[in-house]
């Protein structure tokens, strides 16, 4: 009797024990939340004095820009007014690689520019898509076309350069767009400014269907897909680049 007197006392301070520790770990668990979600806080602090010091230090605008339902595009009249002016030779390279699906839309922006002093060249680095189609139908209309392959999209680019004797370089991706009358505005700009050897578009964030779902800021000249500033630059050849 002494014996299962002793064993329960002995079970019953265990338990209470096991109750203890079961506090103490919820404690814990608790504590760990807690410290969990100040680390977050101080995180997101942390984000938000960084982007502070960054504002400050380049004086641009950095946010979250909202999107909005796709809507048709809106271009505005002075982008398509031509002044007289002599317009230098523009050169553009397009590198693709089975982008069939999108190379042809990228090719008429370009080519429905009507820019009369136009370099354009495709460089594919051998598609297995439709991309060969969509070259030997357009072929008559670019400067030069090959579809071969490459070492990467920096190469294609090179490859693509070296036909092209433009005043002012660009290329522009496969699966974007140029505005209407962007290369009438970037020259008639470069007139203007003769001191300036770099132009960046601004974006336009397009859905599927070629639907703008992005705003574009200010008074930009080209639209694109992507978020890759690189492919908005038109280059002097002038700077050496």
């Amino acid at each position: 009797m002494n014996d299962l007197v002793e064993l329960q006392t002995v079970a019953g301070e265990r338990l209470r024990t096991i109750l203890e520790l079961r506090e103490e770990l919820r404690a814990a668990r608790s504590q760990i939340q807690v410290l969990e979600q100040k680390m977050e806080s101080a995180k997101i602090y942390r984000h938000w004095r960084w982007r502070q010091f960054l504002k400050r230090l380049c004086g641009v605008r950095l946010g979250i820009t909202p999107h909005y339902s796709p809507r048709a595009i809106s271009v505005p009249a002075s982008y398509t007014k031509a002044p007289s002016i002599d317009w230098p030779l523009i050169s553009i390279v397009t590198p693709s690689f089975n982008q069939g699906r999108f190379l042809e839309r990228t090719i008429r922006s370009v080519l429905d520019q009507h820019y009369p002093k136009l370099e354009y060249i495709v460089k594919d680095g051998g598609s297995s898509d439709e991309t060969i189609d969509v070259l030997d139908r357009y072929k008559p209309s670019l400067n030069y076309s090959e579809s071969s392959k490459d070492r990467s999209q920096a190469h294609a680019l090179n490859l693509g350069f070296c036909h092209t004797s433009g005043e002012i370089m660009a290329y522009l991706n496969s699966d974007d767009l140029l505005m209407p009358g962007a290369l009438h505005y970037v020259a008639a700009f470069f007139a203007r400014h003769p001191e300036i050897d770099v132009v960046y578009g601004h974006r336009v964030m397009l859905d599927e269907n070629d639907f703008p779902k992005k705003p574009c800021f200010g008074d930009g000249a080209c639209g694109k897909r992507s978020g890759r500033p690189s492919t908005r630059a038109l280059i002097s050849r002038s700077t050496g680049i």
